[in-house]
This record gives structure tokens, sequence and C-alpha cells, in this order.
């Protein structure tokens, strides 16, 4: 029966080729944006090839203290004293813990009379162990090398082409603010939308500083985030509410009162606060109904056009036999088709769309690929396209009269 109605969907398909044209063009435009909107945000909220356990990654990015008496604020990046008092304890509940610089800063190489503007990181050892970086050449640095030889650095690809050319950069030196930096590794260029990972340049954070503010119990340096790996999502419950634990226990400063962090989830962190969240969300949301609904309407609208036209066979099928479940099966099938083969081109137009993005320089995703989990929800979205398109039309069709249609009395 299947391979009929297989045969069926595809004369009809083709008796109107303007009307399969706009059915085809509207479902797989709207997979195309669906698609390549969803694999954007994959890669910034749940993982990426750099951070495969960004789902399951806290971050703390940011401190404030307040006297709220007084109305006095301020707020910024962790500092070494904060950062050993409040996130230090969470070590053995936690799978890693690491620190870096917020952000990338931007320093200026000049190689002979060319200028060259490169961002800079400054991390820990255990930044290498969250990330997974692809290293072409060397290793990062470790612990020893933090402590006994701060001047080394990871460079990424573009830069080591930049400056080193073709020959290896490994054991090579590279001038940053009038020191030489030994090259300990080459990695493969990061995606500025990896928001923790980013930077062309890594170096080892400044320790001594580091462990001096430790000791002297010092506010002075805003310049740390911190990332909290867990060893399952299940756990965010219980980091958080011990890191609040410990941020109570924190002294402030002299002139202020209260001390106030939290570890945020990669949506919370690229989506700042929570107004800007249900902000984000709601627009996510409204952005997928809009393009899911306006091809949904288009699809209805035409298939019931078409049953119309096809009122003499419907009547015809009527007359010898077929029952209403009969033709609405076969109505809701041939709309399945549609959405099946619009759907086929959707993911061909996403893919070649993000890479069409990546390479014209207007947003960098790196090597960008749609993950099982994309494929499945958008596998989920063709289906309820062809169903729900089908079945109003289906509902239609089941209430001509057969004379009705064979006098071709349909309106």
């Amino acid at each position: 029966m299947f391979k009929n109605y297989i045969k069926l969907t595809f004369k009809v398909l083709m008796r109107r080729k303007m009307f399969t044209f706009i059915n085809l063009f509207g479902i797989s435009f709207t997979l195309t944006i669906l698609l390549a909107v969803t694999s954007i945000y994959t890669l910034m909220i749940v993982a990426n090839p750099v951070q495969p356990n960004l789902s399951k990654t806290l971050i703390m990015n940011e401190v404030q203290f307040s006297d709220k008496e007084r109305g006095s604020y301020s707020s910024g990046p962790a500092m070494p004293y904060f950062i050993e008092q409040t996130v230090r304890p969470l070590e053995k509940e936690a799978e890693i813990i690491s620190i870096c610089s917020r952000g990338s800063g931007t320093v200026t190489i000049y190689l002979g009379d060319k200028r060259l503007d490169i961002n800079m990181k400054d991390t820990d050892e255990n930044f290498w162990k969250i990330f997974s970086f692809k290293f072409l050449e060397g290793r990062p640095y470790d612990k020893q090398e933090i402590i006994n030889t701060p001047q080394v650095v990871v460079i990424c690809k573009s830069i080591k082409e930049s400056i080193f050319g073709a020959s290896p950069a490994v054991g090579k030196f590279l001038n940053i603010n009038n020191k030489n930096y030994k090259v300990l590794g080459v990695v493969d260029d990061v995606p500025a939308i990896y928001l923790s990972a980013f930077s062309q340049v890594w170096m080892p954070y400044n320790y001594v500083s580091y462990t001096t503010q430790v000791k002297e119990k010092d506010y002075i340096s805003w310049s740390y985030q911190v990332l909290v790996q867990a060893k399952s999502r299940s756990d965010f419950e219980m980091l958080r509410k011990n890191f609040k634990k410990e941020v109570s226990k924190v002294k402030p400063p002299d002139n202020m009162k209260e001390a106030e962090s939290k570890l945020e989830s990669s949506f919370e962190f690229t989506f700042k606060s929570y107004s800007d969240r249900s902000k984000s969300q709601f627009i996510l949301i409204a952005f997928a109904i809009l393009f899911s609904f306006i091809p949904l309407l288009n699809l209805t609208n035409l298939t019931v056009s078409r049953i119309y036209e096809r009122a003499s066979e419907i009547g015809v099928r009527k007359a010898f036999g077929a029952t209403k479940p009969n033709m609405a099966v076969q109505f809701v099938y041939e709309n399945i088709v549609v959405t099946i083969m619009g759907g086929l081109f959707g993911f061909i137009g996403a893919w070649a769309l993000l890479k069409g993005i990546d390479a014209s320089g207007l947003m960098n995703l790196g090597d960008v690929d749609f993950s099982l989990r994309v494929y499945f929800y958008g596998f989920v979205v063709i289906l309820i396209f062809g169903v729900i398109s089908g079945l109003y039309p289906a509902l239609k069709m089941s209430k001509l009269q057969i004379v009705t249609c064979l006098k071709g009395g349909v309106k």
C-alpha cells in the first residue's frame, strides 16, 4: 500500500510544479535557519570541539562587594584571595577547577614594518585539561613551568604562520612587551564564539603575584575567571550551595559589608543578567515558533487547495470503496514525503550557510558539523511539519460528499 502511496505522491507533486516548489522552498528555508541557529547555539552553550564538557561547566565570572546602606558597589573579575577562599574548597566535589584571565587582552607585536595585534590570555595548568585543544606542535605548559619558567607560551596556527611561516615554531621565541617568550606548543585556531577558550596566545598566569596576594589577603587584582567542571550536571546544585556558603564567610574589603558572586552555567554566562536571559529565551522561542508557523500555514493552505483540485479523484476513490481513514492516511503521507524532501534540502542549506558565514569572516565558527542531537531534533521538526500540515486538509477531505466531488462543485 505504501508503495502505491509513494507513486501517487510523486505524480501529484509533478502535476503542479509551482506548488511543489513553494512547499519545498518554505520548508527548506525554515529548517535552514532553525538548524543554523541551533548549531551556533549548541556550540556556545552545550558543547564544541574545544570544550566537549561545556554543558557541565560552571563559571565564576564576576565578584561584587557592596555596602547597600551607603549605596556603594564595586564589581569586576575575581581576585586571587577571593578564589582561594571560595572556590578552592570545592576541589573535592568538582572534577577540575581552572583559573584564567577573564576575556583576552590585546597586545601588539611588530614584525619589521608590519604591526600585528593579537589576543592573549593568562591560564593555569588545568586550563588545558578542561579544554580539548588540538596541538599541531609541542604541548601545553605544566605546573612546574608556571612556577619556575613563566616566560613560555602556546600560540595558535594563524599567529605561528604570520610570525614563523611554514617552519616549526616550538623552541623559538616570541617577543611580547619587550620580553622573549619560548613557544611550547601550537594549536588550531579557536573560534571567538568559544568565549572562555578564545585567544591567539596563551601564557601562564603570574604565579608569584597570585600567591603573594593570597598570603596578604589582598583585593587589589581584579583579573580572573574561574571554570569549575562538575562530575555531572546533577552536581550543579550542590556546588552552587557550597560555593554560596563559602562566599558568606568571606570578609569584604574595609569599606564594604557584603560579598556576592555566583557560579553560572554556560547559558547564564552567555546571557548575563536574569532579565537578559529571560529576554533571550523569549526571543529564541519566538523566533523558532515564527519560522515554524509560517511554512506550516503555507503548506496547509497549499494542501487544502490541492485537495479541492483533486475533488473528482477523491469522489471516484470513495465511490470504489476507499474509506475515510485510507484517504486521510494518503494525504498525511503525501505531506510527510514533501516535508522530508524539504528537510533534506534544509540540512544541506544549513551546512552551506554555516560554512558561508565562517568563510566570509562575519563569525568565526571553526570546523562546524551537526551533532546527532541537532539531526534528531531537525528530523522531529520535519515529522511534526508533515503530520500537522496534513491533518487539517485530511479532515476537510473526509467531509466531502461523493456526489459533490463528482459534480466538481467543491468550493
